[in-house]
């Protein structure tokens, strides 16, 4: 009974909450969504970030990031995630409410543990796949508001990598039709998103790049025992080391035709590859920072450089996710990109760390409303679905 009447409302507040790739946070952004016939406009609200305790983060790591998982801490964590995503969710909705604003959806995607976009054959088929964890049915009772979920898994279900999921969204909340917009965003991996203006008849495209900040995250703290480079410090002090680079961009992901990677490929495997390069050749620390943080940088270049190159009408490119506040990152990028305004997607006035969790805000509200959007606008095909299960609070 409430789904069918949030259907008939003509704005819908909605809870949009992400937990990235890195597992360092749990982001929550709130937009007013308001439907006039077949447009669709939004008003952000309010937001906030909120730190996993080191005990939860620690099991989202291993989980995360295991050879071989005990089945058991698969399910525990889902649950531990369940409940720590209604406590942010709650803590936020009793701020507004102190403020007479209330919310009518949830929409959760999730901790990514697994995205698998290579097929593989089990049996007699061809499979694929991806796992967020996050019980979307205990934000649910908790909450006592209908949660979208499992917004990647139609993706997966028509044969695409189920990455990036949020071309549609994305283009909601940034797409202009008068020029032509870039956006990059730098969380654990690196991604963009690209909208040509409608005077072009070039085609929309996003896929991911490679690492954003997972790998110098890891090697931070393994080298400095810190939790990431503030600022990019110790990448700055650094000499890239060529033939390390050269390594790296060898990884296959780099020449394939997949357009969705993850901590499988860019995580504790290739951090092992980076230190057991640097004890052989004795190159520092500073110096294996600076050649991973090159992989990042060198890895968006090549991806956006083609846009950048033949739109006349790209006037700037817009990064959001935790890698904007990387002076390292933003130096190099602008440095290999001078011709073009590099700046962070704040000065559009939505927080550069609540992005993605806006897009699921949108597209939470698109799943009520029963509305299929584009599952990716990648390097190959594109289709169209209700992206999300919607559970009943």
């Amino acid at each position: 009974m409430r789904l069918a009447r949030l259907q008939q409302r003509k704005s819908l507040r909605v809870l949009g909450i992400n937990s990235g790739t890195s597992g360092d946070s749990i982001d929550l952004a709130v937009l007013s969504l308001e439907r006039t016939g077949n447009k669709v406009t939004w008003r952000w609200v309010d937001g906030s970030t909120r730190k996993f305790r080191p005990q939860l983060q620690k099991m989202i790591w291993q989980v995360a990031d295991a050879q071989a998982i005990d089945l058991d801490e698969v399910v525990y964590l889902n649950a531990a995630l369940g409940q720590a995503f209604a406590e942010a969710a709650l803590s936020l909705i009793r701020k507004l409410a102190r403020g007479r604003t209330s919310i009518d959806v949830i929409a959760s995607h999730g901790q990514t543990v697994r995205h698998l976009p290579r097929r593989v054959k089990r049996d007699k088929y061809r499979v694929h796949g991806t796992l967020q964890l996050g019980s979307p049915e205990t934000i649910a009772a908790k909450a006592g508001l209908p949660v979208v979920a499992d917004f990647r898994q139609a993706a997966i279900a028509r044969g695409l990598e189920g990455a990036p999921i949020t071309t549609a969204a994305m283009k909601r909340l940034f797409g202009a039709t008068d020029h032509s917009r870039l956006l990059v965003n730098i969380g654990g991996m690196a991604n963009y998103f690209y909208f040509p203006s409608k005077k072009l008849r070039a085609r929309e495209s996003a896929a991911d790049c490679g690492p954003g900040n997972v790998l110098v995250d890891l090697l931070a703290r393994r080298l400095y025992n810190q939790p990431y480079d503030r600022q990019g410090r110790h990448a700055s002090v650094g000499t890239v080391s060529q033939r390390l680079l050269s390594l790296l961009t060898a990884n296959p992901f780099f020449s394939g035709k997949s357009q969705s990677t993850g901590r499988e490929v860019f995580g504790p495997v290739m951090e092992q590859q980076v230190l057991d390069f640097c004890k052989r050749h004795h190159l520092s620390s500073e110096d294996a920072m600076a050649t991973v943080a090159e992989l990042t940088v060198s890895a968006i270049v090549s991806c956006i450089w083609p846009m950048v190159r033949r739109d006349y009408d790209l006037e700037e490119v817009l990064v959001f996710g935790g890698g904007r506040k990387n002076r390292h990152f933003m130096r190099r990028l602008r440095r290999q990109l001078p011709d073009i305004d590099i700046k962070p997607v704040d000065e559009m006035g939505i927080d550069g760390d609540l992005v993605e969790a806006a897009a699921y805000a949108v597209m939470g509200e698109a799943a009520i409303r029963g509305e299929e959007l584009e599952l990716t606008a990648g390097k190959r095909k594109t289709d169209r679905a209700i992206c999300g299960r919607v559970v009943q609070g």
